[in-house]
């Protein structure tokens, strides 16, 4: 919009231009400048004894000042207005000069050199570069762009722009028609929660509830939301507190990891072997958690005998009774009851101690009227054996295949304690502790001996295995690392034996064949189990009934690891 600014009314006698008196009229309570603070309490706050000079309040009229009072440390001078005798008033005093802005807007007066008024900017303040040599004013070209948001404003130039995705009307009003913004159904994607969360781990699996707050079309909309996110290693059942900042945030900080369970060490770790104490509520704990599963499948007592293991309180569930605990709403086959069991281990962690376990899938088992899944613990990665079937991992469902119904089920899970993973003696150093051992087997023909020799076949697990075994009577479990290797010392013919990762020791050793039904299989002299009641590897000689000798090896100077030699005692 193009806007010409002149100033033309004038004072009815002398035409004194409006913006010269608005000027004066400013100036009409003045202050004055000749205070003096002395500081007594008892005296005046100040003197005023300085009044300023005289105005011209307009045109016609002579404004002077007198005596000052004092007020908050500030002079304030009353003026007295008095009407010029030929009313006309110029630079502070009463005059007999005619001004002439006869055609003038702006600028002096040819006469009396008084203003003929002011020019005007876009936002209604003065601006002298507007008024040009002949005393008129300017065009200039305001923006004018009211309550617009976009488009142009009329002088050139734009009001604004709409967001990606909208177009700018006709009025200036921005169109964004009614598209919310999308989200990805994987939690785990999700950049921003805005408003309302409700996040819950059911069954292993995150699920996240919100809302936004969308405007369309200047209406403003709420538009829901909803991801979720299944865990690999589950979560803690129930709500889940707290606004994570990002689905990412939220799966780190409540899905269970292997983060901090593998130790990247160098040699053995300063606190070894790994343990986990029993917990003196263990009954307790198990005791509630057993209760929730029996009320949430609508069940009495006397339906499942469930008996924990010492030490970890993982159970065994049999069923006793008339009624079911239903885990599947469809008939059970071979090719879905590991989803089924999956569910059950996920979902009941707190009942069968797998809540934030690795596990694998195993034998799946079907026979008429029921199914069965096994599947068994890892260690991150790293398998996991024990000299106890209480804690070797295993894991076992069996239902019924037209109800979906519990029969029985087992856990011998053990809890996720932090555990080294590089062995300090290579498989070469266990592989040459097992040279020369003696193997005796009995079949239907009596005993046979076998000795371990270099034409043996030796077969290492690729990495190290985690050996877990509990302290009699102690309720610990120990966690040791150890290279597992299957010895062949003539065909068909092996044992699985256990050498510890960091001295070499023999921890286990079991047969892989059985002769026949009526003989027996064993470790003969030279087998040595860990017995965790025996603090020195001497102790643990003396008990097998054997001596050792320390064999310094070409490596003794690098300071790594002995090897260690058995001999018959």
């Amino acid at each position: 919009m193009i806007r010409r600014v002149l100033m033309s009314e004038w004072s009815p006698i002398h035409r004194i231009p409006p913006a010269v008196i608005g000027l004066v009229l400013l100036m009409a309570a003045a202050t004055g400048t000749g205070c003096s603070w002395y500081g007594d309490p008892g005296e005046p706050e100040c003197t005023c004894d300085d009044p300023p000079a005289p105005v011209c309040v307009d045109g016609f009229t002579l404004g002077t000042f007198g005596p000052g009072e004092c007020a908050d440390q500030v002079c304030q001078y009353p003026r007295h207005d008095t009407t010029c005798p030929d009313r006309a008033c110029m630079d502070g005093e009463c005059t007999t000069c005619q001004p002439d802005c006869t055609g003038l807007a702006c600028g002096p007066d040819p006469v009396c050199g008084s203003s003929c008024g002011q020019c005007l900017g876009c936002e209604g303040e003065p601006d002298p570069s507007l008024c040009d040599p002949a005393g008129f004013c300017n065009q200039v070209c305001c923006p004018d762009c009211g309550d617009r948001e976009c488009g142009p404003d009329g002088c050139g130039g734009i009001c604004g722009t709409c967001p990606d995705g909208c177009t700018c009307e006709p009025d200036g009003d921005c169109s964004c028609g009614c598209t919310a913004p999308v989200h990805p159904p994987d939690c785990s994607l999700v950049t921003n929660f805005q408003c309302g969360i409700e996040p819950v781990c059911e069954g292993g699996t995150i699920h996240v509830n919100w809302h936004e707050h969308v405007m369309c079309d200047g209406e403003e909309l709420i538009v829901d939301y909803s991801c979720s996110y299944e865990c690999p290693l589950g979560c803690e059942e129930g709500w889940i507190e707290g606004w994570p900042a990002s689905g990412q945030d939220l799966v780190a900080d409540h899905c269970y990891s292997c983060d901090g369970i593998l130790m990247d060490n160098q040699g053995p770790p300063g606190i070894y072997p790994s343990m986990f104490s029993e917990d003196q509520e263990g009954t307790t704990g198990f005791a509630a958690a057993w209760e929730r599963f029996l009320a949430y499948h609508g069940l009495a007592a006397s339906d499942y005998e469930a008996v924990p293991h010492t030490i970890t309180f993982t159970p065994e569930v049999d069923r006793t009774g008339s009624g079911w605990a239903v885990l599947s709403d469809v008939p059970v086959a071979e090719d879905s009851v590991q989803a089924v069991a999956d569910s059950v281990f996920t979902t009941w962690g707190d009942v069968f101690g797998t809540a934030g376990i690795t596990r694998e899938p195993g034998r799946t088992t079907c026979s008429g009227s029921w199914c069965r899944a096994v599947q068994q613990q890892t260690f991150c990665g790293l398998t996991l054996v024990s000299d106890s079937p209480d804690h070797d991992g295993t894991l076992r469902v069996r239902l019924d295949t037209m109800t979906g119904g519990l029969l029985d089920a087992f856990s011998a899970a053990v809890p996720m304690v932090p555990v080294p993973i590089n062995p300090s003696v290579s498989q070469e150093d266990a592989r040459t502790t097992l040279l020369g051992m003696m193997l005796e087997y009995w079949c239907a023909d009596g005993l046979h001996t076998v000795q371990v020799g270099d034409d043996s076949t030796f077969t290492f697990e690729a990495d190290p295995v985690v050996f877990v075994f509990a302290r009699p009577g102690a309720g610990i479990l120990e966690y040791r690392l150890a290279h597992q290797v299957r010895v062949e010392p003539l065909s068909s013919l092996s044992w699985t034996i256990l050498v510890h990762g960091f001295d070499g020791q023999l921890l286990k050793g079991e047969p892989d064949f059985i002769c026949d039904s009526g003989g027996r299989d064993r470790f003969h002299r030279t087998r040595i189990d860990w017995h965790p009641g025996l603090e020195t590897l001497d102790e643990v000689m003396e008990e097998a009934g054997f001596e050792y000798v320390i064999e310094p090896t070409e490596r003794w100077v690098t300071r790594e690891p002995l090897k260690l030699g058995i001999v018959e005692a």
